[in-house]
């Protein structure tokens, strides 16, 4: 079975990070967003992925390639952006004659989907929308089901207060729906067609009952990373190799969450010298370097590559890949884009924002909540 990754959109509502890095590579407690989807994909069998893409579409084929984690991956490239519909119309010829996945591209969650699957392909409907209970519905589009589990209303944005069950943006769909698309202009999945098959009687809703995260804005990007930070939890191994030892850092899963063995296995590719300090729950991805006295924790995450020198203490901060931090720097509930240097002595406060591919001069003082474009 194929599946199509809705990735197209400009990400404006993460900015400034999505200004040069694409939310595909946002890191989801310092994996690469990608990973985790390709990986929860393969479980379920699904391992032949579409990418629809616009914003930063060369970036992300020379970062991701023609392969992933053995999937095998083929980009579907929007001249203008098509919303959500558009992209499955566009990738028509890409898809073959079955039913396909739909994923939106900015879901972490632990969606059964290989049950989910078997759910649509024992039923006689076109669609079938994954749905998910949140406490604040009106971000989103709310869903009512009978007791068949046939979907009877569907109302985007809606403005329901209470908590109230949500489309998830994942989608399994009948080659069919496609001809409901119009082609080559931007239309919506949940204005224009799911209203059609709820008329129909041919779309049916699938209940998700474990995590689900929209890291489509800042809050809920971090919400996210916190929240599945604490889920995992460390075990080091010390080995000497020469005067400057290093260990190598290692992670378990704890529970059985999708994606858990490929955040171990990332890690413990990282090393940190012995003295430096760790305080739980951090995440040290793989390549990244701690070095003597640097301070790491609790709530830090590191991305692949990161480099903290010396003296250096981050604690409850994001850190993007191969970003370097000088000696001496504290960095305090901050989020640092990709490929960032931090001169040494640099002070960043809570709620700061760095963009990628940024340098901060030595001895800086970053304010609370600024925000340092590039």
């Amino acid at each position: 079975m194929k599946a199509i990754i809705l990735a197209g959109g400009y990400a404006t509502r993460l900015r400034p990070l999505s200004c040069s890095n694409p939310k595909l590579l946002f890191p989801i407690v310092g994996v690469p967003l990608i990973d985790h989807m390709v990986n929860w994909l393969g479980e379920a069998g699904v391992d032949d992925i579409i990418l629809a893409v616009n914003h930063l579409s060369d970036r992300l084929r020379t970062e991701i390639g023609p392969e992933r984690l053995g999937s095998r991956i083929t980009f579907s490239i929007e001249e203008n952006p098509l919303g959500t519909a558009g992209p499955i119309r566009l990738a028509k010829d890409q898809l073959d004659d079955e039913p396909f996945v739909v994923v939106n591209g900015d879901i972490v969650s632990d969606f059964d989907l290989k049950h989910m699957i078997k759910s649509h392909e024992s039923s006689s409907a076109k669609a079938t929308i994954g749905l998910t209970t949140v406490r604040d519905p009106r971000p989103y589009g709310t869903v009512d089901t009978n007791n068949s589990g046939m979907i009877t209303k569907f109302e985007e944005k809606s403005k329901v207060r209470k908590r109230h069950e949500i489309n998830a943006g994942v989608y399994i769909l009948d080659p069919s729906v496609i001809q409901l698309i119009p082609p080559a202009i931007a239309c919506s999945m949940e204005r224009m067609i799911f209203p059609k098959l709820v008329e129909e009687n041919q779309i049916w809703g699938w209940k998700h009952a474990g995590y689900w995260y929209d890291i489509g804005t800042i809050p809920e990007y971090l919400r996210a990373n916190k929240e599945l930070l604490k889920h995992y939890r460390p075990k080091r191994t010390l080995k000497t190799a020469h005067e400057e030892a290093t260990t190598t850092v290692q992670r378990e899963a704890a529970g059985q969450m999708s994606g858990s063995q490929l955040l171990e296995r990332r890690s413990a590719h990282a090393e940190t010298n012995p003295s430096a300090t760790i305080k739980e729950p951090c995440y040290v991805g793989e390549g990244s370097v701690l070095h003597r006295g640097a301070s790491l924790g609790p709530g830090a995450i590191l991305s692949r590559g990161v480099a903290v020198d010396g003296g250096t203490r981050v604690r409850d901060s994001i850190i993007f890949e191969y970003t370097s931090l000088g000696r001496n720097c504290v960095v305090e509930g901050a989020i640092i884009g990709e490929r960032v240097s931090i001169g040494a002595g640099t002070r960043i406060g809570r709620g700061a924002i760095i963009a990628g591919e940024v340098n901060v001069p030595s001895h800086s003082l970053i304010k609370q909540k600024a925000v340092i474009l590039n």
